[in-house]
């Protein structure tokens, strides 16, 4: 599901096509905005009325209040019909909205507090799709505070989400501006807007949002643009132009689009597809933004695994960074790409402030653009946190801030790495600790010591070392490592002198048509809402299995299923002889009943060919997160050979072999090097 929404997201745009619902979702977003920013603007401005929801008798009559606001500014708020757009059915929950608008008092709230909360209003599920996590306003502060000195610096977002980032760079650049006594609040306002920050966004309402953000720091202040545009960012180069979001989002919404919402319009299927405005660069006169080189890019660049990337997309991700096919591989992070398209935009001496995940340290993946960071950037500062994994909103994986200087040195620098005891609960601990971070001063929330150009050199293949949340820990395995080697052999030596094999289980599904289907050995393993049919037994002969919502009970023959392994939660034993599931190799005579429930086809030649080729006795967990409650073990052993899901490495070698390794690898010995090496989605 997340693979074919990330290939929706970030093709359409190419494509010119979005889906019908989420023109609807994404509408009644940006219409709850525009009432939330009117509001809070009539409470600052007298001159614009309150909305009085007495006197909304269609969804229309909004535009009594929005549109005197559209004549003096906002156009990139207001400067697109979404309410004359809707029935006079949605009449009374608009009405709804506004009251509890008026309830929840926002012009109470703090600008960065209320930045948040229109963040917020973002469906988490469409947050998570394009892996769009923003950063707390605390860590974004240290972002900023680190790597802007200067009040007139340009910076970039180049996924802006929200906007957080570029907003701690306005305050910082505001911060300089006032410490050199020539702070103009309307003249710097409308200067950081319309020529200093630029923000771009994959998704149009939260593009939007930034919009918001950045007009709420100075809320009186007119503009009569802002540099937020809407656009595949990687894509982009210098010297191009493209159309601003309130261009954008015109040409999104003006056509077929909305008015098919309208009562009597024409209905659609949930899945239809409706063209996109043609928004072409051609075609958008003096509305474009011009794209320039940055003195910071700033960026908490949008986390995807790599096999989660449609195959079409990773072709143009290679042909766009051609120019860097030196430190490129196929398998790379999509995040590490964005290091990239932040080189192609900074000038010489620029820097790079990014929220990366911390994996970023130590995948073999990577090591090419930690080099490339390495012969063409100091890497300044390296900061990271042991009190929660990550400096971004509901993210589950650890994160660091990396901040380095385009300039190749003399190779005598060091870079600071810094681990937060505790993260920062306001701004001003921010700044504090930011402060602190810049002096290399130890206190009691902060741990910070240097690590010398050679050493980074030295350790290119595992910078996570650094950062282990115990130095301890790190330190006894270094010494583990010194007495061992001559008289231990690694696993891959191992596996080579046994002849044995290491291979990734299989790929569950590879697109919309293709995929495999599996029968899980218990309801409370059955997670994922496409995991809908349950075992009850299993005899020499036949599988017995029902469907979890449905009344319906099949069989098969046990000939056309293969053992295998779902997922490793939840498993609460190392021997999981007994506990494995089933994946469905072949048709068999009642096959066609069977699929009847089913969404999708089944590829049982890729199947078989995957599932049977990667049959063994040993699999080690590829990533997990340790701290989740369903974490019962790192390494499973079975008497029957069995092919994990992609969520394993599996191996077949001697039974004996097999269950001392499946002990070792579930050692608290073996559990200390998992964290040293960061293999843990979660925690570490």
């Amino acid at each position: 599901m997340v693979e074919n929404q990330f290939l929706r997201i970030y093709c359409s745009m190419r494509r010119g096509i979005i889906r019908v619902d989420e023109m609807k979702q994404a509408a009644t977003y940006l219409l709850a905005n525009q009432i939330i920013f009117y509001h809070v603007l009539s409470k600052m401005d007298l001159a614009f009325e309150d909305i009085d929801e007495d006197r909304i008798g269609k969804p229309n009559d909004l535009l009594k209040y929005f549109n005197p606001v559209l004549e003096k500014d906002y156009s990139s708020i207001f400067g697109f019909d979404v309410a004359s757009r809707l029935p006079d059915s949605s009449t009374k929950i608009i009405k709804k909205v506004i009251m509890a608008v008026k309830a929840l008092a926002p012009e109470k709230i703090g600008h960065d507090v209320l930045g948040k909360v229109f963040h917020e209003l973002i469906p988490f599920n469409i947050r998570k799709s394009v892996a769009a996590f923003y950063t707390n306003n605390e860590a974004a502060e240290i972002l900023a505070q680190l790597s802007i000195d200067d009040p007139d610096a340009k910076v970039m977002d180049l996924a802006v989400g929200s906007g957080t980032l570029l907003v701690a760079a306005y305050r910082r650049k505001r911060e300089l501006k006032k410490k050199l006594g020539t702070y103009d609040l309307s003249k710097d306002h409308k200067k950081f807007l319309e020529e200093d920050l630029t923000g771009i966004d994959i998704m149009p309402f939260a593009a939007h949002l930034a919009v918001m953000h950045l007009s709420l720091q100075a809320l009186l202040s007119e503009t009569e643009k802002v540099r937020i545009a809407v656009w595949d960012s990687t894509e982009l180069k210098p010297g191009m132009n493209i159309p601003a979001i309130h261009k954008e989002l015109k040409e999104a919404y003006k056509r077929p689009t909305l008015d098919m919402f309208k009562e009597g319009g024409v209905t659609f299927q949930r899945d239809a597809f409706v063209k996109k405005g043609a928004i072409t660069l051609e075609g958008l006169g003096g509305d474009e933004i011009p794209l320039k080189n940055a003195d910071l890019v700033i960026m908490n660049p949008p986390f995807t695994r790599e096999e989660r990337m449609p195959q079409t997309y990773k072709n143009s991700l290679m042909k766009r960074f051609r120019d860097y096919s030196d430190y490129l591989r196929r398998d790379l992070s999509f995040y590490s790409y964005f290091i990239l398209l932040a080189d192609k935009f900074l000038k010489k001496g620029g820097k790079i402030a990014f929220v990366m995940p911390a994996t970023f340290l130590r995948v073999s993946a990577n090591e090419g653009i930690r080099r490339f960071l390495l012969e063409n950037y100091v890497i300044e500062h390296i900061v990271t946190t042991t009190e929660r994994a990550a400096f971004s909103e509901q993210a589950q994986f650890r994160e660091i801030l990396l901040i380095a200087r385009k300039d190749k040195g003399d190779g005598k620098e060091v870079t600071k790495f810094s681990i937060l005891k505790k993260l920062p609960s306001t701004l001003k601990m921010g700044k504090d600790f930011a402060r602190s971070i810049k002096k290399g001063e130890d206190m009691d929330n902060i741990s910070t010591f240097t690590v010398t150009r050679e050493e980074l050199e030295k350790h290119i293949s595992n910078w996570f070392e650094f950062i282990a949340s115990d130095p301890l820990i790190t330190n006894t395995w270094i010494k583990i490592r010194k007495k061992c080697e001559k008289s231990c052999n690694t696993f891959n030596k191992y596996l080579t002198n046994v002849n044995g094999q290491f291979k990734l289980g299989f790929q569950l599904s590879l697109g919309k048509d293709d995929m495999t289907e599996l029968i899980l050995m218990a309801r409370d393993r059955a997670i994922k809402t496409k995991d809908v049919w349950i075992l009850d037994k299993i005899t020499r002969k036949k599988v017995y299995f029902h469907h979890k919502f449905l009344k319906v009970n099949l069989t098969c023959p046990t000939s056309c299923t293969k053992p295998t392994l779902r997922r490793a939660a939840k498993v609460n034993s190392m021997d999981i002889t007994d506990k494995l599931d089933c994946v469905i190799v072949k048709k068999w005579k009642g096959y066609n009943k069977f699929k009847e429930y089913n969404t999708k086809s089944s590829n049982f030649s890729r199947a078989q060919t995957e599932v049977i080729d990667r049959l063994g006795n040993l699999a080690i967990v590829y990533r997990m997160d340790i701290s989740a409650s369903g974490t019962c073990a790192l390494a499973f052993y079975s008497e029957e050979l069995f092919t994990p899901v992609k969520i394993c490495w599996i191996c077949k070698i001697d039974q004996d072999h097999a269950k001392i390794l499946t002990l070792w690898f579930n050692s608290t010995i073996d559990l200390s090097l998992y964290w040293v090496l960061e293999f843990f989605v979660g925690f570490c």
